[in-house]
């Protein structure tokens, strides 16, 4: 059986309720991070917000992507507290990537995906320490 721990319905991630897409747990903190920019009234550009482990008071903005049209979608923390997140162009071309920050938001690495407009849209880590990627489009 599941239990609710906690439940906040309409959290504002600003600019008209942002549309969240991933979503995970900081392993050490607690604090929930949210990939959030799919809402075409800010050109898609992607940001990741926090929020306390409680979910009270407002989304605090950790990272933002460094155009329009780059959606930040799944979001994946690792057990040392940075965290991986895949990056959908949303223009038909080349550009989507994954990308690896710590957890005040600074980049740590990026790379691009394989091919042309994958749009991908989760990510996970195996145990063989691969890389995992759910694509709309192709496969990678």
């Amino acid at each position: 059986t599941m239990t609710e721990v906690s439940f906040r319905p309409n959290v504002d991630f600003g600019n008209s309720n942002q549309w969240p897409w991933g979503v995970d747990v900081h392993p050490h903190t607690g604090e929930v991070y949210v990939a959030v920019g799919f809402n075409p009234s800010t050109g898609y550009q992607g940001r990741i917000q926090r929020l306390p482990a409680d979910l009270s008071g407002s989304p605090v903005l950790v990272a933002t992507a460094a155009t329009a049209n780059d959606r930040f979608m799944g979001l994946k923390f690792l057990p040392d507290g940075t965290f991986w997140v895949v990056s959908d162009r949303w223009n038909g071309t080349s550009g989507d990537q994954v990308r690896r920050y710590y957890s005040n938001g600074t980049l740590i690495t990026s790379a691009a995906m394989p091919g042309t407009s994958n749009n991908p849209n989760d990510i996970d880590f195996g145990p063989d320490g691969n890389i995992y990627i759910s694509t709309w489009f192709n496969q990678c």
